[in-house]
């Protein structure tokens, strides 16, 4: 398959076979224009033409900016290229930002015991048969019996250490990891104007936000930044944040 670009800017498309070159077809195409450009990003959302008009299509836009330009010349959205990637700069890094960890005990001694011939398993408080069910591992085809029994009892005996709704997770505890901090060099503060939350998803949002909250993961913060975040559907049908922290790479201080 091959391609000849023509001085109208047209191009035909040639399909071959190379064990008989006298066989060919050629397909003429000819240029896509794209009837809604707007800063060199070809904005969705809406039938109509002209100026971009509407919240819905500067939501698009903004969301689509984030992960795809704007190719002039095939006219279409393509992935962002790695070399106009945000990337980290170098620099000296601060002695106060290293992490410090502490074992306050030997985790070896801590662990529980795991039998070499496992019963049957046992729903547990977090590990239930629906949840065991949900992971498939007892009829996993891969896994030899014995060992879908093994696997099982190391998640029985380890089901605190599982988050299966977003209120079950947690962060690492103080006492074992120090806070972590983020090296930067000088820069001047930035607040991000907030992208618009649909309503269809509004509640859902403030939802996954309180839960968030309740967990810990989350916290008031009274910091003179703001950057843009914005939601994605999952294949489960809910919703995940997604925080657009790229002026924050522009001025983090990268490490080896």
């Amino acid at each position: 398959m091959g391609k000849i670009e023509q001085v109208d800017r047209s191009v035909e498309v040639e399909i071959s076979n190379p064990g008989e070159e006298e066989k060919r077809v050629v397909v003429p195409t000819r240029e896509r224009i794209g009837e809604r450009l707007k800063g060199g990003m070809l904005v969705l959302g809406s039938e109509s033409k002209g100026e971009v008009q509407g919240k819905e299509d500067t939501l698009t836009q903004a969301i689509l900016a984030l992960l795809f330009t704007y190719n002039s010349i095939t006219q279409c959205l393509v992935y962002k290229k790695v070399a106009n990637r945000v990337r980290l700069v170098p620099g000296t890094m601060p002695t106060n930002i290293r992490i410090i960890r502490q074992f306050l005990e030997d985790p070896l001694r801590i662990l529980l015991y795991i039998s070499p011939h496992p019963s049957i398993f046992l729903p547990g408080v977090w590990l239930t048969h629906a949840r065991i069910e949900k992971l498939g591992l007892l009829t996993n085809k891969f896994l030899w019996p014995e060992e879908r029994e093994l696997v099982a009892q190391v998640l029985w005996v380890n089901e605190q250490g599982l988050a299966w709704e977003e209120t079950e997770k947690e962060r690492f505890r103080d006492k074992y990891f120090s806070p972590v901090k983020i090296p930067v060099q000088e820069h001047v503060l930035w607040a991000q104007k907030t992208l618009p939350i649909l309503p269809g998803i509004r509640e859902k949002v403030i939802e996954l936000i309180q839960k968030k909250i309740d967990s810990g993961v989350y916290e008031p913060s009274y910091s003179s930044y703001r950057h843009q975040w914005f939601t994605v559907a999952k294949k489960d049908g809910n919703i995940r944040i997604v925080h657009n922290l790229t002026s924050l790479n522009a001025v983090t201080i990268c490490d080896t």
